[in-house]
């Protein structure tokens, strides 16, 4: 486990940055807009603190910092050879917190106290699945059951379903690891009320119906419980089964049977019918139609402003009617990353991942691997970088953790 950190008194600007840093994080999934403002007061407030001292941070902290603003460069750099600007623009505007966060959690001399910003974002989670169950209530009439399912639990808040199961999934494991040692000092009462909150997330995550995140939180899940199998009382290896069975049941009940239920056949044709495709099929569809234009832009890619343009001729080329009817993109970071900026950006990609994974590992930060592990993971069925939500969460948290790594590292 990682040290907790704790706020030198006395230091104005590091109160002031987790103060920002705070309010970044409970707007987070509530509204892009104010998540906008307070990135925006971060940047500030960092220029501000810039006129009293810079020192060494940087370069203390350039392991975790420099390749997210490496990646963002290789971005900016391939406007140079994008035909369509202004989307590119608009793609490197979505991707400003690879360069944000890094830069301003590695310079400001903070400690961050790890569990402030874990009630925080437990917080603001709560609020927002409330907000969103409310609205479906409401919608309900209208939309019947679907009101309580996938895009039409979420849009009322601009949230896709898979980004905000992957924030709620690492709420989850993050509880874990911060309160699992003081498990047997809790009262009764505080032990049912921690199971029955974290049993009202895991069925909101069934609702939200996003099979390959839901199915990495259970992989990740099955692995915790049988790391810790023999440390757990009687009554909670019963349990644990018996839970794992009924949000089964839950789960095969739900709208996610029907998403899953339509994956019948694996064989297809690009030039098909729209309504011969299923979920998996669309997806071997898009690996194969990027493969061709990654193939023809193998060392710089085509650029951030053209991805989607040459996407499109190579849908239309083989007429694949659903990608270039639905404007899909390659439903994998990896292949998003080698059609923006080609190897260099894939390869930078990678060591921005498995480098801090291998030394979370190595100094047990365990909450900052799961995290990168369902981004790791994620990254082959959703190109979670390539919009704003999915670069905000990753911003903010690979910089924290990250540093905090460092921190780990020196001090052992």
């Amino acid at each position: 486990m990682p040290k907790p950190f704790s706020i030198a008194s006395g230091n104005f600007h590091p109160r002031i940055n987790f103060v920002i840093l705070s309010a970044l994080l409970f707007a987070y999934p509530l509204s892009i807009r104010l998540s906008s403002f307070f990135t925006i007061a971060l940047i500030l407030h960092w220029i501000v603190w810039l006129r009293f001292k810079i020192g060494d941070k940087f370069m203390e902290n350039r392991g975790s910092i420099l390749p997210p603003m490496i990646l963002f460069g290789l971005y900016v750099i391939s406007l140079a050879y994008s035909s369509n600007l202004s989307y590119g623009l608009f793609s490197v505007e979505k991707r400003l917190s690879f360069l944000v966060f890094p830069l301003v959690l590695g310079t400001i001399p903070v400690s961050i106290p790890g569990k402030k910003l874990f009630w925080v974002s437990f917080c603001s989670a709560i609020l927002a699945i409330l907000l969103t169950l409310i609205l479906a209530f409401q919608r309900f009439p209208e939309l019947g059951e679907r009101a309580f399912y996938w895009g039409d639990l979420t849009d009322t808040i601009g949230f896709h379903p898979s980004y905000f199961t992957l924030f709620i999934s690492f709420i989850i494991f993050w509880s874990f690891h911060l309160y699992h040692d003081q498990w047997s000092e809790f009262a009764k009462w505080k032990k049912t009320g921690i199971v029955v909150v974290l049993l009202f997330l895991v069925c909101y995550l069934i609702l939200l119906a996003s099979k390959i995140q839901l199915f990495l939180f259970f992989i990740i899940s099955l692995i915790h419980v049988i790391v810790i199998w023999k440390r757990l009382s009687l009554w909670i290896k019963i349990g644990l089964p018996l839970t794992f069975i009924v949000l089964g049941i839950v789960g095969y009940t739900t709208i996610l049977k029907d998403r899953i239920s339509h994956i019948s056949t694996l064989t297809y044709r690009l030039d098909d019918p729209v309504e011969k495709f299923n979920e998996a099929t669309i997806r071997l569809a898009l690996v194969e139609c990027s493969a061709e234009v990654i193939k023809n832009n193998f060392f710089f890619g085509v650029g951030v402003g053209d991805s989607y343009d040459e996407l499109d001729k190579v849908y239309r080329k083989h007429d694949y009617k659903f990608g270039y009817l639905d404007q899909q993109d390659p439903h994998n970071e990896y292949l998003s990353t080698m059609i923006c900026v080609g190897v260099l950006g894939i390869v930078t990609l990678l060591f921005m991942w498995i480098r801090p994974f291998y030394l979370a590992m190595r100094y047990r930060n365990f909450p900052y691997a799961i995290f990168l592990s369902l981004f790791i993971i994620g990254a082959f069925f959703e190109s979670l970088l390539s919009q704003q939500k999915g670069v905000v969460l990753f911003g903010i948290f690979n910089s924290i953790f990250g540093v905090a790594n460092m921190l780990n590292r020196r001090g052992s």
